[in-house]
């Protein structure tokens, strides 16, 4: 029971150093954080109405204009917090975004027609960047992970971890995944030989599934 304590803020500095947010995820959570003043701007501009006067153009507004101005920094908060809620937060406001300004679209002609298609632009990309894998996983994972900070290549290899000789997929520069039987605790410090190498490396055990373990390399 003494040690436990220990165990935890040691898995709580390691989850502090594995989750270092990527900058595409900086700049969707930033851009999120901005864009109501963005908006806000941009409405006024359409209005011909001076953004001092904020009562007469939040009363322009209906309440799914007013709901879009908004939400987006709650989104932002969530996405940059890496909180399952906030993933649902940003995607449930993409999707929102890109409906929405893809029927103003088809619906309001002229000039406002840029608006709308960089706005659902922008929404579109903010979908399929939510919807990677890479980038779901810190997310949802039931244990604790953080985003990879490299692209793992899908190879298979011999490596020693431990001292007994196991199969490792997903090898890059920062991790690899090793197939193992053996029960392993998210934080528990490892070595591992790689192949092609004389020297073992030092890891740290990020996540564990029923086939084997996530390691994120310490040098």
């Amino acid at each position: 029971m003494g040690l436990q304590p220990l165990s935890l803020r040691k898995r709580d500095r390691l989850f502090k150093l594995r989750v270092r947010r990527p900058w595409p995820l900086l700049v969707a959570g930033f851009f999120l954080l901005l864009l109501p003043g963005i908006q806000y701007v941009a409405v006024a501009r359409m209005l011909h109405i001076d953004p001092a006067f904020y009562k007469l153009i939040l009363g322009s507004l209906s309440p799914i204009e007013l709901f879009l101005l908004f939400f987006p920094i709650i989104a932002g908060i969530g996405l940059l917090s890496v909180t399952r809620w906030g993933w649902y937060a940003a995607m449930g406001y993409a999707l929102l975004l890109t409906l929405y300004n893809a029927f103003l679209l088809l619906a309001q002609p002229g000039w406002l027609q840029l608006v709308f298609s960089v706005q659902t632009a922008a929404g579109s990309l903010l979908l399929y960047y939510l919807f990677s894998p890479d980038t779901m996983a810190p997310f949802f994972a039931h244990s604790v992970r953080g985003f990879r900070a490299g692209r793992r290549r899908t190879t298979e290899g011999l490596v020693t971890l431990d001292g007994e000789s196991r199969t490792a997929t997903n090898i890059s520069s920062h991790g690899a995944y090793v197939q193992t039987e053996s029960v392993y605790a998210v934080g528990q410090a490892v070595q591992i030989i790689l192949p092609g190498a004389e020297e073992a490396r030092p890891g740290s055990v990020v996540r564990t599934d029923a086939h084997g373990i996530g390691i994120s390399f310490l040098d």
